[in-house]
């Protein structure tokens, strides 16, 4: 817990949360390589945050809100042409900015 966790850059990241009471931060950050795609998988418990400002300036909850899609169990994102955010065994109405660390 309390923790900062990084993709390490490859075309497949999975970011797991603690299981503790601490709030750990997810940070995104674009593929190296913009001809390759990158799928974020990612599994936060309570109290963890997405940082998705390399991707966006988002500044509002609706602009990142609005880019949440329900995917059976889970919620994606598409953080532009090439990048996939996919939150795992969490729907987007589970989902607060609370949970978002914007610009």
């Amino acid at each position: 817990g309390a923790d900062s966790l990084y993709p390490s850059g490859g075309p497949h990241n999975v970011l797991f949360g603690g299981n503790d009471t601490n709030a750990d931060t997810f940070y995104l950050r674009r593929s190296g390589n913009t001809t390759s795609s990158t799928t974020m998988d990612m599994t936060p418990v309570s109290g963890d945050v997405i940082s998705v400002s390399a991707f966006y300036a988002f500044f509002e909850w609706s602009a990142v809100e609005s880019l949440l899609t329900e995917d059976a169990t889970d919620t994606t994102m598409q953080l532009g042409e090439d990048n996939l955010l996919c939150i795992k065994s969490v729907l987007p109405n589970e989902l607060s900015e609370a949970n978002f660390s914007l610009a």
